[in-house]
């Protein structure tokens, strides 16, 4: 499924599309997406990012911890809701959404990592799968960002995994 995420930093908002994805080992990892093969990389082309690019064979940036992972203020707000008030919300361009907070060092891994990716595309993988791909605009100067979705389901998957990360 397709989705939004935003990172939010300074006051600033980049929208970006996602999909649906978790496995067992919980990892969050940004990659800079080349449009040429990368030496030992591998090519991501899925139906989420179909022709995605190409990626190194490490990450630019991998997360193994998180100081908190929650749903946000908004959705926590509905969350409680019947199913028709929720849809209703969603309808109007509401959508689940979680927030997310790094480390001082990874907060700093990733303000690094935007600022030398200004204008090109990173991959984000939570547990190996394909969540968002965004270009980067301006550099993410932030302890924090927002994930956005478009349905519960993919939020819910997403908590589960990004708990784990957290703990």
């Amino acid at each position: 499924m397709r989705g939004r995420l935003a990172f939010l930093a300074l006051g600033m908002a980049l929208v970006v599309a996602s999909a649906a994805g978790a496995a067992e080992a919980p990892k969050l990892a940004f990659y800079v997406v080349s449009e040429t093969p990368v030496a030992g990389g591998r090519y991501v082309d899925t139906a989420a990012f179909p022709h995605a690019g190409y990626l190194s064979a490490a990450p630019d940036l991998q997360l193994h911890k998180l100081v908190k992972v929650e749903p946000d203020a908004m959705w926590a707000s509905f969350r409680g809701e019947t199913a028709q008030v929720r849809a209703a919300m969603q309808a109007r361009g509401m959508r689940p959404g979680l927030s997310i907070t790094l480390l001082p060092e990874d907060a700093a891994g990733l303000t690094a990592l935007t600022k030398r990716a200004i204008g090109k595309q990173v991959l984000l993988l939570l547990d190996g799968e394909p969540i968002l791909l965004a270009v980067i605009q301006t550099a993410i100067d932030s302890e924090s960002f927002l994930i956005t979705t478009q349905t519960e389901a993919e939020a819910e998957r997403y908590l589960a995994s990004l708990e784990r990360l957290a703990k």
